[in-house]
Formats: structure tokens, sequence, C-alpha cells
């Protein structure tokens, strides 16, 4: 079985919710972004990721705002399941943006990101946040990995969501970036069964076909 979640953002104590004890041995959890859980490199940290590796279940996620993703970059990127991941345990991969995967026989997109509605509030270093954008390249990328895919997929999993309907969630034009124009390009471009994406703290479906996740757990296949 496959589930997806929202935001984790490093609170163990959602694994110990009773919706998350149906997940068993080959199960697949999929975090829509704000994973948490590489953040600070601390000892807390390595302690709780420790406590994750030995779930008997894989744990997926695509990056947020609150993932350090300088940290992620350093890891080296490997393949599996036809795209490119960072593994951080033996169970618990980082989905790098712009990839099809192929998961217990369906098709994912991943695509993370977010433009940190804080800047000023966090801590990081200058060049983190330029992170958290995709480049050019990665949005090709996604493109390419679409187009190898015969332009179709069964699932897109993104952080943030399309131009249009970012609008509508937060009534601010102004918090529309380039990454939210590309997954517009995408939705209009590309065929999916469904999309699920976090960022907005909300468990809701937006569209007939698109979902927001928060803290609910959506059981997919």
């Amino acid at each position: 079985m496959i589930y997806v979640t929202g935001d984790l953002h490093g609170e163990i104590e959602r694994f110990d919710a009773k919706e998350f004890k149906k997940l068993k041995k080959n199960d697949t959890l999929i975090v829509c972004g704000d994973f948490g859980f590489v953040w600070d490199g601390s000892a807390r940290e390595e302690k709780l990721l420790k406590k994750l590796s030995k779930k008997k279940y894989n744990i997926l996620f695509v990056e947020g705002c609150h993932d350090n993703l300088t940290r992620l970059s350093h890891l080296p990127a490997e393949e599996w399941n036809g795209g490119k991941v960072h593994r951080i345990a033996d169970n618990i991969f980082h989905l790098i943006r712009g990839n099809v995967f192929n998961i217990e026989g369906k098709s994912f997109f991943a695509f993370g990101g977010t433009r940190s509605a804080s800047i000023d509030l966090d801590t990081m270093a200058a060049d983190w946040w330029e992170l958290e954008l995709p480049t050019q390249e990665e949005m090709q990328q996604g493109k390419a990995a679409l187009d190898a895919a015969g332009g179709t997929v069964d699932f897109i999993i993104t952080h943030d969501c399309a131009a249009k309907l970012k609008s509508l969630i937060t009534m601010d034009k102004d918090s529309i970036n380039h990454l939210n124009v590309y997954l517009e390009d995408i939705a209009g471009s590309y065929k999916f069964g469904r999309w699920f994406f976090g960022c907005h703290h909300m468990d809701k479906p937006v569209l007939q076909n698109v979902t927001a996740v928060y803290q609910q757990l959506h059981a997919i296949m």
C-alpha cells in the first residue's frame, strides 16, 4: 500500500497516531514536503532518524522550506526506482525534484520546493533560500522526465501547488513565484491521475483530482 501525508516538520509524534499504525512491512509513506527530520544535524535529530530507520516501510519525501536543502544537496545522488534520490537511511529517501519514479507499479512525478514566507525570520544563510526554488535546469529535467514517461503519470507529488490554485488558496497574487507558474504549465501540458501537495496546512480536495494534504493519512492504492 502507498500512503500520502503532509508536512511533518520533524514531529516524531505523528508516527504514533492511530492511523499511522496502518502502515505495514513493505508499504510506502510519501510526505509532501517539510519532512523536517533533515535540518540541523543535532544528536536529537540523528536519534529520531535512527528511530525512523527501524520502520518496516519506506519513507519518501519531496523538499519543502523546512528541510535543510544545503545538507541534502551534499548527499550523493543515486538511482532508485527509475529516478534519482538522496538516501537518508535504508528506508528513507529524498525524491530529487524533476524525476519520475515507479513505485508499486505506479508512476510518480516528484517536484519539491517552495518559497519561504518568513525568510527574514529564519536563521539560515542567504544562499539557503536560493535552493528553495528550482533552477531552469531542474525545470527542464522535470519536463524531460515527463516526456520520457509518455506525457502521463499516475500521481504528481509536490510541496507547493500550481499558480491559479495558489492564488485561490492564499488570495495573494504576490505570493506566486516561478515554481507555481511552472507547476501550472505541468498541469496544463501533461496528463496525471491524481496530484497531492502540502505546504498550505490543510486537508482538503481542492479540485476533482487535486488534494491538499497535511495531517491526515491518505491511502492512494
